[in-house]
């Protein structure tokens, strides 16, 4: 039996999953919170590391030996810098801040908060670009060690910044303007294709020389996992620490952001930077306030009070407007989170619960087109915030006016890395 390993390198999270090369069946699945946060917006590289190392030595042994092929997904738009001793920078997540991002902004007005050429071009200015010879994604970097090979796809350079999307690749001129080596940035390959061979399987406990294919983005992944290549009839939303929207197109929009997809289509996606980080922050505020009171309550049963009290008040007309801004947005991160209309008596935990339920979805449907939400079928959602609390649930049906279809995969992202490295010649 052939089995594909998927392997996902999140925000908070990372996960790895084995699944049937034929049937599509989980045989196995594992997460661990890689604990790699050192600073906002800066991670560890070596804790992701070590992450996976202790993923893959949970999953089944007997089941490891016989897998055929890799597939690698990740947390997108970040940005880490392997040196010529081989060294390694920290990670800049896409949560991390660009000083001086104006500036760049006149060069690439494409640019945001989060996005690598926005940290490239910081590490310039600081002169840490001196002895780097590749500047890589997080995931990038683990199929770096796999198979020795520094590439990226197509859609995890898109996420950084300054790229062509109809030639499909790095904006050179731009990336010399902002003093950023061309020799840094790594070789562009089609989303799914095969970046190499690994290795040395012994390090990872796999077996050596399987294919394993360039790392894509965690959005693109977690499509592919329900979606495929051409389900263009579905709405995919995701809430994780952040949120994301996408639906399928054939060709690029220049209205919204758009993503190299497989089989050369496109995500046009909305990705608000607080998602399910919106509804968690309120949890710790009724936990604060509990801890206050002499009461202690575990994370999981006040979420399900939140969540119960914010059911019952959904349909109450006096609801405030919440505006889930807290970490600032991509377009304006001087943005900030708000909610309007309060009063005497719709200041209540179970009405802002609800608001900010809305909130959350609504900020996600207004920044795409109508159009290119109008006619769909099915609204599939994943991610754990969504998938565990009813209210969110139920403010999507409302927002959308489709009823929200779960995600049937555990691990959507890693399960689609999978998927993907199924498609490329697997070794039997």
């Amino acid at each position: 039996m052939a089995i594909l390993l998927g392997i996902d390198l999140g925000t908070t999270k990372s996960a790895a999953v084995l699944l049937d090369a034929k049937t599509r069946e989980l045989l196995a699945a594992a997460s661990l919170d890689h604990h790699a946060a050192v600073a906002p917006g800066i991670q560890s590289v070596h804790k992701h590391i070590e992450c996976v190392k202790s993923l893959l030595a949970e999953l089944p042994a007997a089941l490891c030996r016989q897998v055929g092929a890799v597939g690698i997904t990740g947390q997108m738009h970040g940005v880490l810098l392997v040196h010529a001793d081989q060294s390694v920078s920290a990670l800049h997540t896409w949560q991390s801040i660009a000083p001086h991002l104006e500036e760049f902004c006149s060069v690439l007005p494409e640019l945001r908060h989060g996005y690598g050429c926005a940290s490239l071009a910081e590490f310039s200015r600081a002169g840490k670009l001196k002895d780097c010879v590749k500047a890589l994604t997080i995931h990038d970097y683990l199929g770096f060690l796999l198979t020795g090979r520094a590439v990226t796809d197509a859609a995890d350079a898109a996420s950084w910044g300054g790229f062509d999307l109809a030639k499909g690749q790095f904006k050179l001129a731009a990336y010399e303007r902002l003093e950023i080596p061309a020799s840094i940035l790594p070789e562009v390959l089609p989303v799914g294709a095969v970046a190499g061979k690994l290795m040395d399987g012994s390090q990872w406990n796999l077996p050596s020389g399987i294919p394993v294919m360039v790392a894509t983005g965690d959005n693109q992944a977690s499509v592919y996992a329900t979606a495929g290549e051409e389900d263009s009839s579905e709405i995919y939303l995701t809430l994780g620490t952040g949120s994301q929207l996408s639906t399928i197109l054939a060709a690029p929009d220049s209205r919204v952001e758009c993503r190299p997809y497989v089989g050369g289509r496109f995500l046009a996606v909305a990705s608000p930077l607080c998602g399910g980080a919106a509804w968690a922050v309120y949890e710790k505020f009724a936990k604060s306030l509990l801890t206050l009171a002499g009461v202690e309550r575990e994370d999981s049963a006040i979420y399900d009070l939140l969540d119960h009290a914010g059911i019952a008040e959904l349909d109450a007309p006096d609801l405030p407007v919440a505006l889930p801004h807290f970490s600032g947005e991509r377009q304006d991160p001087t943005l900030r989170g708000e909610f309007k209309g309060l009063t005497l008596e719709n200041f209540t935990p179970g009405k802002l619960a609800a608001a900010l339920a809305l909130g959350i979805l609504r900020n996600l449907h207004d920044n795409l087109p109508l159009e290119f939400l109008t006619g769909k079928k099915r609204l599939v959602v994943s991610g754990n915030a969504i998938r565990r609390t009813e209210l969110l649930r139920e403010a999507a049906r409302r927002v959308f006016g489709l009823a929200p279809f779960p995600s049937q995969m555990r691990e959507e992202a890693a399960c689609g890395a999978a998927l993907l490295a199924g498609k490329m010649p697997v070794a039997k």
